[in-house]
């Protein structure tokens, strides 16, 4: 896993530098907000559920590491949720939805 989280790490922080280029040459606020998320919680997040048991301490550090930068250098909001707390919240739903659609599911078997 260290392996993906160093290249996720890294691919975040050219994106990174590319948000800050566009907030020096006058791009709103509002708008790097909306682009963090989009981009870098995304890519920070993307198929977690398959992969975040496996990562260390460590590994999760780093993740968050991303984010805390993002606060620092003003690219998203100051109370921004931790990757582990995104990860989980996104895991807690799928969770959820899997009463619904095992009712959906054996439905459609009756005959």
């Amino acid at each position: 896993m260290c392996g993906h989280v160093n290249n996720v790490v890294a691919s975040c922080a050219q994106s990174v530098q590319a948000m800050r280029i566009l907030r020096a040459h006058g791009m709103a606020a509002s708008i790097i907000h909306v682009i963090f998320n989009a981009v870098i919680v995304a890519k920070l997040t993307y198929a977690a559920g398959s992969w975040w048991g496996f990562t260390t301490a460590d590994d999760r550090q780093r993740l968050d590491a991303v984010v805390r930068r993002g606060i620092r250098s003003e690219l998203c909001v100051p109370d921004h949720k931790t990757v582990a707390d995104i990860v989980t919240e996104a895991d807690d739903k799928r969770f959820r939805q899997i009463p619904r659609f095992t009712q959906f599911t054996t439905g459609l078997c009756r005959f």
